[in-house]
């Protein structure tokens, strides 16, 4: 039945399916030290960046390309094409949503992650285990991990709220 969908709708039904399994990865990688160690590299960001999204480490990636690989190839039969269109969107959101772009998705606010949203997620003390979305604001409105940007502070600190020793950087690489 899914085969016979046009590719848009195949690929924006994954792009779903993928966000849901990867809220419930990040949300286990705030709830449990073992998962915290693949997330806490990402998270020693004290500015956003356009390519902080990127700064995962080894077994973070992992974690998270295992659903981004295997439902839209296995559950869904996206093509080669259609596969490499949906990953290149997630990784167009990843690259907005780690920007300090002031953004708007207009009437779409209430459903997409935009920077705002994302950076409350970086802080070092506040809400660090809130906004746990990657693309979809609604996991986090279900299941109780939304915070409004609209309550927060113009100005806020990010990262992990201390410095990072330089001996303890390649565990972190790792997520060890």
């Amino acid at each position: 039945a899914l085969r016979g969908l046009p590719s848009a709708i195949k690929i924006l039904i994954a792009l779903f399916v993928v966000d849901f399994v990867i809220y419930w990865i990040h949300r286990a990688q705030h709830h449990y030290d073992c998962f915290w160690r693949t997330h806490a590299w990402h998270h020693s960001i004290e500015q956003m960046y356009w390519f902080s999204g990127f700064r995962t480490s080894f077994l973070h990636s992992f974690l998270n390309n295992i659903p981004q690989v295997v439902i839209p190839v296995t559950i869904f039969k996206l093509s080669p094409a259609e596969a490499g269109i949906g990953y290149s969107l997630g990784l167009l959101i990843q690259f907005v949503e780690h920007t300090n772009w002031k953004m708007s998705f207009g009437p779409l606010n209430w459903l997409l992650v935009t920077p705002d949203y994302h950076r409350i997620h970086h802080s070092a003390t506040l809400h660090r285990g809130q906004n746990l979305g990657t693309t979809f604001r609604l996991w986090d409105r279900m299941f109780g991990t939304y915070v409004d940007p609209a309550e927060m502070p113009e100005e806020y600190p990010l990262g992990l709220g201390e410095r990072v020793e330089g001996k303890k950087i390649p565990r972190m690489l790792m997520g060890v």
